[in-house]
């Protein structure tokens, strides 16, 4: 089930809401909420939800033997590794064995089946590294045990952010767990918060998300120029609206039921380099690798060489982390390489010319690394990259980028490259100006102009939703 899908927004959202903030009293309000989120993971993974059942015991058991044991070291190691291996074996099994088998170590038929036929279970990586980073900071003394199993239960399984995140920090919530106000405001802005994510997904993503797939089954040879840069600009734009919809919707969610999570997005697409890019995208996933892999490394405290040698180790898993194949290697790779180049002074350098310079750096080099990510396979992104370059000249006139590139594409595009940008802040800052001002005939249309936003995206979506065949979520598949 996922937020876009009609028995989502129409029937299983409103009847939690009805039933938790209207039936329950704010002290049973947790038990309702885990009942809610038990049932929507169950929904899409029924045969996985004892998984998840048992990786919650498991992990708040660990927790409390962690805070009480006169080696705590062994034991968050332990519990480390026990989650690592759940992840590793569910995610990344069918990828080692094709791994092994290129270098010549053939494991038996019957294993390698196996392991190529294991089915990842739904957000597993987003739980598994709150797993992990829970254990960590009870170990590193940053917050103690949660007391009741049932709100630990909650924290992990939160239906809003349980499938794909953001990868939300047990001491960023502890507090809220236990005690949290929900006023009316706060209902409302997380309405409008979810409405916002909602029309990304949905009126956005999806609509250029159907070229991207049609563009994707161009066979490689007969990729041009144009529709090689097209499919990276298409999918940037979609992933970054698919993702940041999603978490706008779990952030929005969280808010209508009293709990506040950290923003995962800050406009990506304005950054002039891939250090900046890795700030303002997935921010809970960076600021993760950041607390509990690259700083535990040394980080930069150890010289410049340990510097890029971190960077290097961090960036590739990073990559892996987006998917148990090549292409996703080589992508963390190529970030990597990037912000070892931007350590070495090539940072220093993008500061001191145009912003608009080092924007298109980014955005070029950026736009490659998306070729390799998207496609299918390297020999898939070796196509797309030649395309690029302008080197495939035998191309047929059925592929022309005329038949994939529409007036409605042009116009969805053009809204994507229009919101990528910060256009709301920057009238919201505008707006405030006024008021300081108090320019009474701004302040008199602020009001009906915004619902009348709120009451369009509702209506597109509605429409989308009711009429997409197109309705898939990027990050599932992570």
């Amino acid at each position: 089930m996922i937020f876009s899908a009609p028995v989502f927004v129409w029937f299983f959202l409103p009847l939690c809401l009805v039933f938790c903030l209207g039936f329950l009293p704010p002290s049973r309000r947790n038990t309702g909420l885990l009942l809610f989120s038990l049932v929507f993971y169950a929904w899409g993974e029924k045969e996985f939800v004892l998984y998840l059942l048992a990786s919650i015991l498991f992990n708040y058991l660990t927790a409390h033997w962690i805070y009480r044991s006169p080696r705590p070291g062994r034991v968050v190691g332990i519990g480390v590794i026990l989650n690592l291996t759940g992840l590793i074996y569910f995610k990344y099994a069918g990828f080692f064995s094709e791994a092994l088998a290129r270098v010549g170590f053939d494991l038996p038929a019957a294993t390698t089946r196996h392991l190529q036929a294991v089915h990842m279970p739904l957000g597993i990586s987003f739980f598994t590294f709150q797993n992990i980073s829970y254990l960590v900071d009870v170990y590193r003394r940053e917050v103690q045990p949660q007391p009741n199993p049932f709100h630990y239960a909650l924290y992990i399984s939160f239906f809003p952010q349980l499938i794909a995140g953001p990868i939300i920090r047990y001491r960023d919530v502890a507090q809220q767990l236990v005690h949290r106000i929900l006023t009316a405001e706060d209902f409302f802005i997380g309405g409008r918060r979810f409405l916002t994510g909602l029309a990304k997904k949905v009126v956005l993503a999806d609509n250029i998300g159907e070229y991207v797939q049609g563009a994707l089954r161009i066979p490689g040879s007969e990729l041009n120029l144009y529709t090689g840069w097209l499919i990276p600009l298409g999918y940037a734009l979609q992933l970054y609206f698919d993702f940041s919809g999603y978490s706008d919707m779990a952030i929005g969610m969280g808010r209508m039921f009293g709990f506040r999570f950290m923003e995962n997005f800050n406009f990506p697409y304005i950054a002039r380099s891939f250090r900046d890019y890795w700030r303002r995208w997935h921010i809970s996933l960076s600021t993760w690798f950041r607390d509990y892999l690259y700083l535990p490394l040394g980080g930069n405290r150890r010289g410049p060489l340990r510097t890029y040698l971190n960077l290097w180790i961090v960036f590739p898993l990073v990559g892996l982390w987006h998917g148990a194949n090549w292409n996703c290697l080589v992508f963390g790779i190529l970030h990597g390489s990037f912000m070892v180049a931007e350590r070495m002074g090539l940072e220093r350098w993008l500061e001191r010319i145009p912003r608009l310079w080092g924007h298109l750096y980014f955005v070029m080099f950026y736009l490659v690394s998306l070729a390799v990510f998207t496609t299918d396979g390297l020999d898939h992104a070796y196509q797309v990259l030649k395309a690029m370059a302008g080197l495939n000249h035998n191309t047929s006139p059925y592929y022309a980028a005329g038949l994939y590139f529409s007036p409605a594409l042009g116009l969805w595009l053009m809204l994507a490259l229009i919101f990528s940008l910060p256009v709301g802040p920057w009238l919201r800052r505008r707006l405030e100006n006024q008021r300081a001002q108090h320019s009474w005939w701004i302040l008199s249309l602020a009001r009906p102009a915004r619902l009348g936003w709120y009451t369009l995206l509702a209506l597109l979506s509605a429409g989308e939703i009711a009429g997409s065949a197109y309705n898939a979520f990027i990050y599932y598949k992570f």
